[in-house]
């Protein structure tokens, strides 16, 4: 038989976790700002924003389609080694004590562009445990490299 009290706090029961449940999934979601999907290139932007230390750089080289080894590779870089700053209007890139600057275009929320006038590069780009994952690909011919590398920010 079902009292009145125990209506009553069966409803309290699911009033508390109708209550409790989007605290919750809010909570859970903010844990990792670091790694949240920017939804424009201006959140893009605003999520690169500063200097980020290289960690790795793995190169595929590719021959007709099949992987060259001998030509592949990951390269370790120690910290501060490789900077590079993304600002509104350039890449900087800076390694002991030389800078190397080019424009860049944030276009949409996963990837930018860079490079000098037309001749312009397009990156991928992934966040992933706070790290910046950048991958990038060029085709000529019958040869393709791509590009991926590993950073972090700096404070």
């Amino acid at each position: 038989m079902v009292t009145h009290a125990t209506t009553l706090k069966s409803v309290r029961i699911l009033l508390f976790i109708l209550i409790s449940t989007p605290t919750l999934l809010l909570n859970s979601c903010s844990k990792n700002d670091e790694d949240t999907v920017p939804q424009t290139g201006k959140d893009l932007l605003a999520k690169l924003n500063g200097k980020w230390s290289v960690e790795t750089v793995e190169y595929k080289y590719y021959v007709d389609n099949v992987l060259d080894p001998d030509n592949s590779g990951t390269q370790a870089y120690d910290e501060n080694f490789l900077v590079i700053e993304f600002t509104e209007k350039a890449l900087i890139f800076t390694s002991q004590g030389e800078s190397d600057d080019y424009i860049v275009s944030y276009d949409s929320s996963n990837s930018f562009r860079y490079g000098f006038g037309t001749d312009m590069s397009e990156v991928q780009v992934e966040f992933e445990n706070g790290k910046l994952k950048w991958k990038e690909a060029v085709k000529d011919a019958n040869i393709k490299i791509e590009v991926t590398v590993v950073l972090h920010k700096t404070p």
